[in-house]
């Protein structure tokens, strides 16, 4: 069409020709990849015109849900869609249940904005219809990724959360002890890693995981102490565990296993493996009696990790907390600092219920981080008696400042690919 489209689109919104920037810039899309202020515009042609449909359209087959909702969420807030700002509600509105693709996306819009206003009751109802039409989308032209995401926010229901933790249910796994520390093993730290797997993730990232940790505790009087949990591991996997533990004097290492979870349809045997340090979190900080820093097997800690430790002594329970317009993305999973008092205990508890029940409903990918957002907001001070701490702003700093990503991320996603797909 033009050698430069993006700057034709400028130049022909601002004579408020929406039509004739329109295709500028979905060419400049087409082109490469997407980013926010080009997606704005484009959206911005659209709605203009009163196409809202072609703004779905475009998220479900082309664009990552998250960011569209970001975007849209940037141009409501900052009043330049004037007149439009409810477009959502009345696309809602004229959208059925016998189209469920836009209704899945709509839905899940109104929740994201539920939750940004922290409208705490709207937010469970957009997203259990999200998910409800989401599941209805098989064999639709909607992205995989989009669908995941709608899927993903439909695990957040603050309502369920509260009722769970009030009520109270058996979650209790049968757990065998393959490995211990001798009685004459001192351990000066008052907290102890926990992390959990199933045999193929302990095969490829126990060792380099416990390297590291070892490593972070070696100007220490006495070493770290880890507990790792298996998750259906045969016999042979256990002896290799074993094998390990026997080179990696390190770390004063405990490994406990449980059975493969059940196979009944509604119940996704990988969702519970990615959630499962979160399930017997509260069995393990009885045993141990200490604070448990809850860490990703495939999140490598780095030598500064006392950083982290001192600082979330001040707080029942600390993690990283990103500013997301997904609820699902608020609370990152891979580092949760419990501190072993009443509300530390509490909350992996009401975290323990609540992913088990989700689990048996057909809970999906990022279950882990939707329990974490539902516990923050319904366990967090002022309202509830737990005190949250945000790593990010308590350290001013990231989550890969503390924890190095593995360098086998690519099979890793691979692998999840083939579960998820």
């Amino acid at each position: 069409m033009t050698s430069n489209p993006y700057a034709t689109g400028l130049s022909l919104m601002a004579d408020n020709r929406f039509a004739e920037a329109e295709p500028c810039f979905a060419e400049q899309l087409a082109n490469g990849p997407a980013d926010d202020d080009g997606i704005r515009l484009y959206y911005l042609s659209l709605l203009y015109q009163g196409k809202h449909r072609t703004v779905i359209e475009h998220v479900c087959g082309q664009i990552d849900i998250e960011q569209s909702t970001r975007v849209l969420h940037d141009l409501m807030m900052r009043s330049i869609l004037a007149g439009q700002r409810n477009f959502i509600d009345g696309l809602h509105t004229a959208t059925s249940e016998d189209d469920p693709r836009t209704r899945a996306i709509t839905c899940y819009w109104k929740g994201c904005l539920a939750h940004l206003d922290n409208h705490k009751l709207n937010i469970d109802t957009y997203f259990e219809d999200a998910r409800a039409q989401a599941f209805k989308c098989d064999g639709l032209a909607m992205d995989d990724a989009a669908r995941e995401s709608i899927l993903a926010a439909g695990n957040v229901s603050l309502q369920d959360f509260q009722k769970i933790v009030r009520e109270g249910t058996d979650t209790a796994t049968d757990i065998r002890t393959i490995v211990k520390p001798g009685d004459d093993v001192a351990n000066e730290h008052d907290f102890v890693f926990f992390m959990s797997a199933d045999g193929g993730y302990t095969d490829t990232y126990a060792e380099e995981a416990l390297g590291a940790i070892a490593r972070a505790g070696a100007n220490s009087t006495t070493p770290y102490a880890c507990h790792l949990h298996l998750i259906g591991a045969d016999d042979a996997a256990i002896e290799r565990v074993r094998d390990l533990a026997s080179r990696t004097p390190g770390v004063i290492l405990t490994v406990t296993s449980e059975p493969d979870p059940p196979t009944d349809a509604a119940f996704n045997r990988y969702t519970y493996y990615a959630c499962n340090r979160f399930i017997q979190a509260a069995e393990i900080i009885k045993r141990h009696d200490r604070d448990l820093l809850i860490i990703d097997i495939d999140d490598f800690i780095k030598d500064n990790v006392g950083d982290m430790t001192t600082a979330a002594r001040n707080y029942d329970v600390c993690f990283f907390q990103n500013p997301s317009p997904t609820p699902q993305v608020v609370c990152s999973a891979a580092a949760v600092y419990v501190t072993n008092n009443a509300q530390g205990r509490s909350f992996l508890d009401g975290m323990s219920r609540y992913i088990a029940k989700r689990l048996a409903e057909g809970g999906r990918w990022m279950l882990d981080q939707a329990a974490l957002y539902c516990a923050l907001k319904v366990l967090g001070r002022p309202e509830g008696p737990i005190g949250f701490g945000d790593f990010s702003q308590i350290l001013e700093a990231s989550l890969r400042d503390y924890l190095t990503e593995s360098d086998k991320t690519d099979a890793k996603n691979n692998r999840n690919a083939g579960r998820f797909g």
